[in-house]
């Protein structure tokens, strides 16, 4: 899987193509901040698509619902990465929990 801020029929490159040709989801669009939707599975602005390029995630529904919208990571340190799309109310939530939780030395 990969994402790209180009559209699909932007990546005609041979070295694009043939990564292409080694996927099997490509997510392809800009993102774009005034169409920013939640609940879009690996999308963060409703312009932005998915590409089965193979059977294997054949009958994915990709429609908006219930899709996970960022990962969170806390690592042995306290450290959060985060991945994806959340939203500002889960960013501020992550940050107001990290204060609660006593430092860890």
């Amino acid at each position: 899987m990969a994402f790209t801020g180009y559209e699909l029929e932007e990546l005609t490159g041979h070295h694009q193509q043939r990564l292409l040709g080694l996927l099997d989801i490509v997510v392809t669009g800009r993102f774009i901040r005034e169409m920013k939707a939640d609940g879009l599975l690996w999308r963060g602005s409703s312009n932005q698509k998915v590409h089965l390029l193979s059977d294997r995630h054949r009958g994915l529904d990709m429609s908006a619902g219930d899709h996970y919208i960022a990962e969170i990571v806390i690592t042995g340190t306290g450290t959060s990465v985060v991945t994806g799309f959340p939203d500002a109310g889960l960013l501020h939530e992550l940050g107001t929990a990290r204060k609660s939780q006593p430092e860890v030395l």
